[in-house]
């Protein structure tokens, strides 16, 4: 059985104001780290990656480094890697 902390870690995300991504990693291999970190399957990964890519108007960046995106871009990266596989949201101003 799960305890409860860990079950709270599926479901619960945060999304910081500052800018928390990593300006080596591309877009995709951002999405691909944190659905390792939240226990994606490693066989539904690479279809989740593509459906969140697609779902949040990234495909075209999809393979830039999050330091050549805008800032709304890179935005849009951290809303959509909170986003994954999340039932609570919380954003903060």
């Amino acid at each position: 059985m799960m305890g409860l902390s860990a079950c709270l870690h599926r479901i619960i995300g945060v999304c910081p104001q500052q800018n928390v991504l990593f300006g080596y990693l591309t877009v995709k291999e951002h999405l691909e780290l944190y659905a390792s970190l939240k226990g994606v399957p490693k066989l539904q990964t690479q279809q989740t990656v593509h459906e969140m890519v697609i779902n949040l108007g990234l495909k075209d960046k999809a393979n830039s480094r999050a330091s050549c995106l805008s800032g709304g871009m890179q935005r849009k990266l951290q809303v959509s890697i909170m986003l994954k596989s999340l039932q609570i949201v919380h954003l903060l101003k």
